[in-house]
C-alpha cells in the first residue's frame, strides 16, 4: 500500500483488511490494532469485515496485556514498583479475555498493598492478606477454585511455606490431602513441595504423579511444569537420563504451543552435552514467543547452548542483542550472567577492547560482590591492549576491593607488577 494511499484516505475496505492482516501475521499487535479499529469504523465497512476487525482487536489487545505482565514482571524483579504497577494497571485496562484482566488485576492488588505497607511504614513485613495476593497471581482461574475450598487451614499452611516453615505447613495439608484425596488436584502440587522440603522425596513424587494424572488438558500453569522438571531432576540424579528426558517429553507434549517445556528440554540436554540438538530444541522454543515480548532469559540459555556448540559468531550476536535490549531500556545493570560470556567470547576472538569494556561495565554494577573480579578482568586486559594508565586504575581499585590473601589480589599484585617491569 502506498504511502500517499495511507496519508489521504483512498484505501479501499479490502486493502486497509489486507494491511491490517499482515500486520497482526507480523505480531505487530499495537499497530495492527490501531489497524483494525480504523477498518471497523469505515462508513462502507462490510458487516463481516467489522466482525472481524472486532475479533482481531481483542487478540491483539490480548497480547498486548500479556506483554505488559511479562514486563511488570522484569521490573518488580529490577526493584522498579512503581513502573510495574503502571504496567499492571495497563494490562488489566486492555485486556479482553476475563482470565488475563483477573491475572493482571490480583497482581496489581498485591502489589498496591505492598506498596502501601512500605510507604506507611507499619509494619517490618508482609501481611499475610498481601503475601497471598502475591501467592495467587500466579495461580490459574481453576487452582484459585479449587484452595477457595480447603479455608482457613490450607491458607495458613501455604503461608508458612511461603515463609520457609515446610514442617510447620505439612501435617494439615496432609490431612487435606487425606479427605480430598478422591477430587484434589492442585492440593497435591503443594503437598509435594511440603514433602520435598522436609526431605521426603519419594512421597513428592507420588504426590506430583498424581498431581499430573488429574490436571486438566487445558492446564498451563507454572505447577504443571515445574512437577515434570522435578520428576526430571529427581530421574537425573539416580542416574536415569532416559527416564528424564521421557518426563520433559510429557510437557511438551501436553503443551506443545507453550516454550517453556521447550526451554526446560533444550537446558537439560545443554548441561548433559549436547549442545547441537539443544541449540534446535531452544530454537523451536524462540520461535513459540511473540515477537513483541523479548525474552532474554530463553535468549540466553541458546547463546549459551551456540557457544557450547561451536557457533560463537551466532552466540556472540544473540548475546549482543541481549545487551542492546537492556541498554535501550537505560539499564545499565545488566546481569553479570549475559555479559561474562560474552566478554570471555569476545576476548577469545581477539576483541579484548570489547571484553575490557564489559568488565568495566560490570565493575560499575550493582554485583559489589564481584568488583574485584570485574576490575582484575578489565585491567588485565587494558594492560594487553597497552592502556597502562588505564589499567592501573583498574587493578588498584580491584587490589583495594579484594581480601589481600585472595587469589584475585595476588593476580592483581602479578599484573601490577609486570606493568612496573614493563615501564622501565
Amino acid at each position: 500500500m502506498s504511502f500517499f494511499k495511507r496519508l489521504f484516505g483512498t484505501t479501499t475496505e479490502a486493502e486497509d483488511r489486507a494491511e491490517a492482516d499482515r500486520l497482526f501475521d507480523q505480531k505487530g499487535w499495537f499497530e495492527a490494532r490501531i489497524a483494525y479499529e480504523k477498518l471497523s469504523e469505515r462508513r462502507d465497512a462490510s458487516a463481516s469485515t467489522r466482525e472481524h476487525a472486532t475479533a482481531r482487536v481483542a487478540i491483539c489487545s490480548d497480547a498486548l496485556a500479556e506483554a505488559r505482565i511479562v514486563e511488570a514482571q522484569r521490573l518488580f524483579a529490577d526493584g522498579e514498583h512503581e513502573l510495574a504497577r503502571a504496567e499492571l494497571a495497563s494490562a488489566a485496562e486492555l485486556a479482553k479475555t476475563e482470565a488475563i484482566r483477573k491475572r493482571a488485576a490480583r497482581m496489581l492488588d498485591g502489589a498496591e498493598k505492598n506498596d502501601a505497607r512500605r510507604a506507611a511504614r507499619v509494619e517490618a513485613q508482609a501481611t499475610d492478606d498481601e503475601r497471598w495476593a502475591m501467592l495467587a497471581g500466579n495461580w490459574p482461574d481453576a487452582q484459585i477454585d479449587e484452595y477457595d475450598g480447603y479455608g482457613e487451614p490450607f491458607r495458613q499452611a501455604l503461608l508458612a511455606m511461603d515463609a520457609g516453615d515446610a514442617l510447620a505447613a505439612r501435617p494439615a495439608l496432609e490431612t487435606l490431602a487425606r479427605e480430598h484425596e478422591a477430587e484434589g488436584v492442585y492440593l497435591f502440587v503443594e503437598l509435594a513441595r511440603a514433602r520435598s522440603r522436609t526431605e521426603d522425596e519419594a512421597g513428592a513424587v507420588r504426590a506430583l504423579s498424581l498431581f499430573l494424572e488429574r490436571v486438566p488438558d487445558d492446564d498451563r500453569s507454572e505447577g504443571r511444569i515445574n512437577a515434570h522438571v522435578f520428576l526430571a531432576q529427581i530421574a537425573s540424579r539416580d542416574g536415569d537420563d532416559e527416564k528424564a528426558i521421557g518426563e520433559l517429553q510429557r510437557a511438551v507434549d501436553a503443551m506443545p504451543d507453550d516454550p517453556r517445556p521447550l526451554v526446560n528440554m533444550g537446558s537439560f540436554l545443554r548441561l548433559r552435552g549436547e549442545a547441537e540438538p539443544a541449540v534446535t530444541i531452544l530454537e523451536a522454543a524462540l520461535a513459540l514467543l511473540e515477537d513483541s515480548q523479548p525474552n532474554w532469559p530463553v535468549e540466553l540459555e541458546l547463546a549459551i547452548a551456540l557457544r557450547d556448540a561451536g557457533r560463537e559468531n551466532e552466540a556472540v550476536e544473540m548475546l549482543e542483542r541481549i545487551v542492546r535490549f537492556f541498554v535501550a531500556r537505560s539499564n545499565l545493570d545488566i546481569p553479570p550472567v549475559i555479559v561474562v560470556p560474552l566478554a570471555q567470547l569476545h576476548e577469545k576472538r581477539g576483541n579484548a577492547a570489547r571484553a575490557a569494556d564489559l568488565y568495566a561495565t560490570l565493575a560499575r554494577g550493582n554485583d559489589r560482590d564481584n568488583h574485584a573480579l570485574y576490575h582484575r578482568e578489565a585491567g588485565r586486559l587494558l594492560k594487553k591492549l597497552g592502556l597502562r594508565q588505564e589499567a592501573r586504575r583498574m587493578l588498584t581499585r580491584a587490589s583495594a576491593l579484594s581480601d589481600k590473601s585472595s587469589e584475585i589480589s595476588r593476580d592483581v599484585e602479578d599484573i601490577l607488577a609486570e606493568l612496573e617491569k614493563d615501564e622501565e
